[in-house]
Parts: structure tokens; C-alpha cells; sequence
């Protein structure tokens, strides 16, 4: 009888390890941080990333979107600053890749930049710095546009800056450890400037109608 009662309580304990799991939401991913990351088994890491996978696949729809509507208008128009369609354009419409071949290519807009800021430039050795540079690029100038200054526009500028984390992820050999923690961090790093970037988005100066 006791072998019995024994066994029950491994059973029991053992569910209880089992059910006393994370269920995973998007505010707990977004809290995580490099270390707690790091740290996570394979098993976690997996579960994160099908909760992670429609918000991706929301942006990158999205963004697709833009991108050809943007494409179409600066097509037509001249390149001289101020302009406020191919600020946008240059903000969100490109990878960090490509904008980097335009970075002090015009004399008006604000090329300045700080990388990640508060948050590490490269975490587990991962180049986000160029990224970071980019969103810092639209921060510093979409708002500079009455027609900027809005929570659309920052999310646009946002969610480009998810879609060149995600290819800072993508470019890692599929055998690297660091590819799926990778993915998660992108997230991160993501939900901290929509949950924090509000004041510095609307603290650009606005210049141009």
C-alpha cells in the first residue's frame, strides 16, 4: 500500500510539474530579458515561437503593403528634402540593408543615431546595432512632418524595425544556437519601443507641414 501512495504522489507531482509550465503571452515574452532568453530550453523556446509566428507574419503583411503603396508615390516625385513621402519611404518601406547605401546620401534629414539606446547593441553577440541605427533614422524624422505625427506612422517605423531584427535572425545558420533565442529577442526589442517609444517618437521637433 505504500508502494502505491508513493507511486501516486510521483504521479501527482510529476502533472504538477507539467501543468505548472508557462503558458506563454505576448506581455511575459516582452519581459523577458537577453539572460532569461538565454536560458530557455529548446522546448520553451519552441512554444514562444508559435505564439510569436501571426504577429510576425501580421507585420511582415503589413508592411508589404506599405511598400508598394510607398513605392509608388516617391516614384513620381523629386527626392529633395523636405519630402514627406520618401522619409517614410526610407524609414520603413526598405530593409536596414538598403537604407544604409542612402545614410548621408541628403543633406536634410537628421542622420544621427544612438543604436539600441538603454538595451544592449548586440546580445548574445547579435548585431541588432544596425537595426537600432535604422528605427533611429525614422524617429528622428517621420515625426519632423505634421503628417507624421501620429501612432500609424509610428508603428510603421516600428514594425520595420521588427522586420530587420527578424533578418538579423534569418541570416543566422540554421544550426546556430542562437537562432531561435534570436527570434524571441527581436521580439523584445520590438515591444519595448512600442510599449516606451511614445515620448521619444512625439519628442521630435516638428518641422514641416
Amino acid at each position: 500500500m505504500r508502494v502505491v501512495l508513493l507511486m501516486l504522489v510521483l504521479v501527482l507531482a510529476a502533472c504538477g510539474s507539467q501543468t505548472g509550465a508557462p503558458n506563454w503571452t505576448l506581455e511575459q515574452i516582452a519581459a523577458l530579458t537577453p539572460e532569461q532568453i538565454d536560458a530557455l530550453s529548446e522546448g520553451e523556446l519552441q512554444k514562444i515561437q508559435t505564439i510569436l509566428q501571426p504577429e510576425f507574419a501580421r507585420v511582415e503583411s503589413q508592411l508589404i503593403q506599405l511598400q508598394s503603396q510607398l513605392e509608388a508615390l516617391v516614384a513620381a516625385q523629386d527626392s529633395r528634402w523636405p519630402n514627406f513621402d520618401y522619409t517614410v519611404y526610407l524609414a520603413t518601406a526598405i530593409p536596414y540593408g538598403t537604407f544604409f547605401t542612402y545614410y548621408r546620401t541628403y543633406s536634410g534629414p537628421d542622420w544621427s543615431n544612438d543604436g539600441c539606446s538603454y538595451s544592449p547593441d548586440k546580445p548574445l553577440f547579435l548585431n541588432f546595432k544596425d537595426p537600432c541605427n535604422h528605427h533611429d533614422f525614422g524617429y528622428r524624422n517621420v515625426p519632423q512632418y505634421a503628417r507624421g505625427r501620429s501612432e500609424t506612422y509610428r508603428k510603421y517605423v516600428d514594425d520595420r524595425f521588427l522586420s530587420n531584427l527578424k533578418s538579423v535572425c534569418g541570416d543566422l545558420s540554421w544550426w546556430d544556437p542562437r537562432k531561435d533565442k534570436c527570434y524571441v529577442l527581436a521580439y523584445t526589442y520590438y515591444a519595448a519601443v512600442r510599449n516606451f517609444g511614445e515620448g521619444p517618437y512625439y519628442s521630435t521637433q516638428k518641422r514641416y507641414p
